[in-house]
Formats: C-alpha cells, sequence, structure tokens
C-alpha cells in the first residue's frame, strides 16, 4: 500500500516536472530573444552616435578651413578732399616750351650758335698772326667745339621734329644740360680773354696797324653772341631737369 503510494507520488512529481520544464524553456528563449533585440537596439543607437559625432566633425572641419582660407583684404581708402589738389596743384612738365630740345625753337637756338661760333672760327683763321697769341689759338678750338656740338644737337632737332619724337628723356635732359653747360663756360671764358688782348692790342699798345684788330674784334664779337645763344638751351634744360 505504502509502496504504491509511494509510486503514485514519484509519478506525479515527474510529471510535473515534465510539464514545468517546457515552459521554463520558452521563458528562456523570449529572455534570450529580448535580450538580443535589445543589444542589437544597442549597437544600432552606437553606430547612429558614431555617424552623427563623425558628420558634426566633418562640419566643423570644413568650417574650420573656410575660416582660415587667406584671402586678399580689401580697406576701403578715403578719397583725398579736393582741398588738397588746390593746394598742391601738380607739377606741369615743360614739354612744349619752344627752345628745349626737340623744338622748333630749340632747332633754331642751335643754328644760331653754330653759325656764330662758325663766323668767329671763320673770321679768326683767316688771320694769318692768330697763332702768334695763346688766347685766340683758344678762341679757335673753342669755336670748333661750339660748332660741332651745336650741328650735332641741331640735327637731333631735325630728326625728333620730323618724326615726332620727344627728347624729354631724364638722361638726355641731363646729357644736354652737361654739354650746353661746358661749351658755353668754354666759349665764355674764349670771348672774354680774346676781348682783353683786343683791348690791349688796339687801347693800350696802339699797334692795331700791325694786326688784324678788326678781325679779331669780330671774331669775339662773334664769339660772345654764340655764348648768348648758347646759355638758353643751358638754362632750359636745367630748368626742366630740376622741375623732374
Amino acid at each position: 500500500m505504502v509502496s504504491g503510494r509511494s509510486t503514485a507520488a514519484i509519478s506525479f512529481l515527474h510529471r510535473a516536472r515534465i510539464d514545468r520544464f517546457p515552459s521554463n524553456c520558452g521563458a528562456l528563449s523570449r529572455n534570450s530573444e529580448a535580450a538580443a533585440a535589445a543589444r542589437d537596439e544597442l549597437v544600432g543607437f552606437r553606430r547612429a552616435g558614431a555617424l552623427y559625432i563623425s558628420w558634426v566633425l566633418l562640419i566643423w572641419g570644413l568650417a574650420a578651413s573656410e575660416m582660415f582660407v587667406s584671402r586678399p583684404t580689401v580697406h576701403p581708402v578715403e578719397a583725398p578732399p579736393l582741398t588738397d589738389a588746390a593746394e598742391n596743384p601738380p607739377r606741369v612738365r615743360m614739354k612744349e616750351v619752344q627752345g628745349m630740345p626737340g623744338t622748333a625753337g630749340g632747332l633754331a637756338l642751335r643754328l644760331l650758335q653754330f653759325a656764330f661760333a662758325a663766323a668767329a672760327l671763320g673770321v679768326m683763321v683767316s688771320t694769318n698772326d692768330f697763332p702768334s697769341v695763346t688766347a685766340f689759338c683758344y678762341l679757335v678750338s673753342v669755336a670748333i667745339l661750339q660748332s660741332l656740338w651745336s650741328i650735332s644737337l641741331a640735327m637731333l632737332d631735325i630728326y625728333a621734329i620730323l618724326v615726332k619724337r620727344s627728347l624729354q628723356n631724364p638722361k638726355a635732359l641731363c646729357f644736354f644740360t652737361i654739354g650746353d653747360g661746358i661749351t658755353s663756360t668754354l666759349t665764355f671764358a674764349a670771348a672774354c680773354a680774346s676781348a682783353g688782348i683786343t683791348v690791349l692790342i688796339g687801347n693800350d699798345l696802339n699797334i692795331c696797324s700791325q694786326n688784324h684788330c678788326t678781325s679779331f674784334e669780330t671774331a669775339t664779337a662773334m664769339a660772345f653772341i654764340s655764348w648768348f645763344a648758347v646759355s638758353p638751351s643751358f638754362l632750359l634744360n636745367f630748368w626742366s631737369l630740376a622741375s623732374r
């Protein structure tokens, strides 16, 4: 009797365990599926966060690159007041002043210089006793130099007028100024020296009957006129050079 009851109890417990085991397995499977779903959801959140951070960093990088790119900066400049132009007018260059190189007035001056220097040379050389006086020899040498200088610049002026070329180059003006300064100084010195000798011969020694005083005086006067013709060229060139 006892054994029958115990056997029945054991069989009951065994059936109860068998019935309970499938339910436990179902719960475990459901829990594992929920955990897997939660894990997948967490992984998705992490991936979304990583993508968002990467996108933000990319935007910041582009913004920083645009910010620090070197671009030219334009600074506004104020227009100068109109009173400055009235108070400080611009310099006026003498491009059309007659008497300067490349103009008709300059050509006329060069021709006058050459003509009077050649006249002084011709008159002095026509006498046979000028080599005996140093001042007269000096006048002949200077007259030759002045003639060559003036005729050379006269031909240059003719060329500039024909081709309508301006000779207002600073280097050219400097060259003309130095040349005119040297030749005018030498011509003035030679004319003064010849005038002194002429006065000595005619007034102090009274020996004009034995010399060609008229020729000496004429040559000296031609030299002075040639110097007068060189002086405007020198002054205009020097003024134009100094005004630049």
